[in-house]
């Protein structure tokens, strides 16, 4: 039989795996609509002039797409002051698959946050006071593995960006109409690669900043209580 320790550090293991997810899908939705992010990088890559707008304009253009990606708009169909849709089909295409991610994304958050809860208070349950030892100590580990499977991410991105993002849209979409025009479509005027590096390098700024407080909270946590309160294991 398992030794109850190997099934406490196990559940300990889930439960920090199940956090992380929840700290990463919400770093993504604060940056994916954080309106000041994009305006901030609209001024600096001139998308005004690219697009051939005005900031107002621009602006009322981002508010629908965020309203889209959250459900509350039903479609894309967005048209210019002047007439005409902003988007063409393969754009609005696009943006179905895209709109499918953000929406699943924000149930699978919600799901893994309320298991993590749910196997907090069970790990507390099972494991009597010991569960600060084995929480805390699951959640440095994972913490770690997760630190190096991303310092193996950046390095690949630093070293070849367009195939780590190719590779990331193959994943994800079952489709190519992500391959868009920067000389026709106004998605990717909009949101070109410099903007996308900017995005990953906050969201990241956001995942580690919360996951990096966790790991010296648990690291305090383990040192202050762990070896005080460790109850013996079969």
């Amino acid at each position: 039989m398992m030794k109850r320790g190997y099934l406490y550090t196990i559940v300990g293991i889930i439960c920090s795996v199940f956090v992380i997810m929840a700290i990463f899908l919400t770093s993504i939705q604060l940056v994916a609509f954080d309106k000041k992010f994009y305006t901030r990088q609209y001024e600096k890559n001139d998308t005004v002039h690219i697009v051939g707008t005005t900031r107002e304009e621009l602006s009322d253009i981002t508010d629908e797409l965020f309203a889209y990606l959250k459900g509350v708009r039903g479609d894309l169909y967005i048209r210019w002051n002047d007439g005409g849709y902003v988007f063409n089909q393969r754009e609005i295409d696009h943006m179905k698959d895209v709109r499918l991610l953000f929406l699943y994304g924000f149930k699978l958050r919600n799901i893994v946050l309320l298991l993590a809860i749910f196997l907090l208070f069970l790990m507390a349950y099972i494991c009597g006071k010991a569960w600060v030892k084995y929480l805390s100590l699951s959640f440095m580990v994972v913490a770690v593995a997760v630190l190096s499977f991303a310092l193996i991410i950046a390095m690949g991105m630093a070293r070849n960006f367009d195939l780590v993002w190719d590779g990331f849209h193959n994943i994800f979409f079952t489709n190519d109409l992500w391959l868009l025009d920067p000389d026709t479509d106004v998605l990717i005027m909009m949101m070109p690669g410099e903007f996308f590096m900017a995005l990953i390098e906050r969201v990241a700024l956001f995942f580690f900043t919360g996951m990096g407080t966790l790991f010296v909270l648990s690291l305090c946590m383990y040192r202050r209580y762990g070896k005080n309160h460790t109850r013996a294991i079969d």
